[in-house]
C-alpha cells in the first residue's frame, strides 16, 4: 500500500508528521537559526577558534556535484550561535535539498544500496559536525549511522563510526548544547577538502573521542549481526594536570559510552 503513493507525498506527510513531534515535545521552539555574524552587539566576549577538523573531498565521479551541495548547505550553518539547551538540527538550518534551492545529484545510499540523489554527499557536513560536537562535549539527541561502510582503510577519510546520514524529512542529526556557553560552528571549502570548526567566547575543553572497532561478542551483539562491523564509541574529558604538590591526584577519567553501531560490510 506504501509503494502506491507517490515519494513526494510520502515526504510531505512525513515533513509534517516530524513538524507537531518537535511542537508536542517542545523541541521547536528550541531549534538554533542562522544569525547574522559572530560579533555580539550586547558587549559580551567575542567568539573566538577552538579547534577543527579537515577532511579530504574524495575524487569521484560526483566530485563536482558534491562541492555544489556542500558550498550551498554551508551558507546555512556557518555561524549558526547554539546557545545553551538549544537544539542544533541540520535539516532545520539547511532546510530541504532540491534543485530549485541549488543542490545537484550526488552519491548517496539510497534503499541500503549505493546509488545517487539530489543533495547527496551533505552527509560529510553531519559527519563533521556531529564528530565536532562529541568533542564539544554536547548532548546527541539523534544521530543515524550508514548501514554499510563504503570505504577501504586506504580510501577512508574520516573514522570509521563518525558519520551521520541525513536524510530529509526522515533522518536528521540533533544536538542539544548541555555546556554553559554558546557555541558554534564555521566550515570553510576548498577545492579538495571541507574544514570545520568549533567557536566559543571563550576556552571550552575538547573531550577525547574513540571510535573502536570490536568484536560482536564483545559487546553482546544481538544474534546473526556477526556479517559486518562494529564500532563502539566512547568519550571523556582529558585529565586536568594537577600541581606537584597537590595533596593527591585525581582519578583518571572513565570513558562514558556513547554509541555502538553495527556497518553491513560493502564488500
Amino acid at each position: 500500500m506504501r509503494r502506491l503513493i507517490p515519494a513526494p507525498f510520502r515526504l510531505q506527510a512525513r515533513v509534517y508528521q516530524r513538524h507537531w513531534q518537535d511542537i508536542r515535545q517542545g523541541y521547536r521552539d528550541r531549534f538554533a537559526s542562522q544569525p547574522s555574524s559572530l560579533q555580539p552587539k550586547d558587549g559580551s566576549p567575542a567568539f573566538t577558534h577552538q579547534w577543527d577538523i579537515t577532511q579530504p573531498i574524495p575524487n569521484t565521479s560526483h566530485s563536482i556535484n558534491k562541492r555544489v551541495n556542500l558550498a550551498q548547505a554551508i551558507t546555512q550553518l556557518n555561524n549558526v550561535v547554539l546557545q545553551p539547551q538549544q537544539i542544533l538540527s541540520f535539516w532545520h538550518l539547511v532546510g530541504p535539498p532540491t534543485q530549485r534551492r541549488g543542490y545537484c545529484e550526488g552519491r548517496a545510499i539510497v534503499g541500503d544500496r549505493l546509488s545517487s540523489d539530489i543533495g547527496g554527499g551533505l552527509c560529510q557536513l553531519s559527519g563533521m559536525l556531529y564528530w565536532l560536537g562529541l568533542q564539544a562535549g554536547l548532548q546527541v539527541l539523534e544521530r543515524h549511522p550508514h548501514s554499510q561502510d563504503l570505504y577501504t582503510d586506504e580510501t577512508r577519510y574520516a573514522p570509521l563510526g563518525s558519520d551521520a546520514t541525513v536524510v530529509y524529512g526522515y533522518k536528521d542529526l540533533r544536538l542539544i548544547n548541555n555546556q554553559a556557553l554558546p557555541l558554534s560552528f564555521k566550515f570553510h571549502l576548498s577545492d579538495d577538502a571541507v574544514q570545520s570548526s568549533l567557536w566559543a567566547p571563550q576556552s571550552t575543553p575538547r573531550w577525547t573521542v574513540n571510535f573502536e572497532v570490536v568484536s560482536a561478542s564483545d559487546i553482546s551483539a544481538p544474534e546473526g549481526s556477526a556479517n559486518g562491523i562494529w564500532v563502539k564509541t566512547t568519550r571523556c574529558l582529558p585529565p586536568v594536570s594537577e600541581p606537584s604538590n597537590a595533596p593527591a591526584p585525581k582519578p583518571t577519567p572513565v570513558p562514558a559510552l556513547v554509541s555502538q553501531t553495527f556497518y553491513r560490510r560493502s564488500r
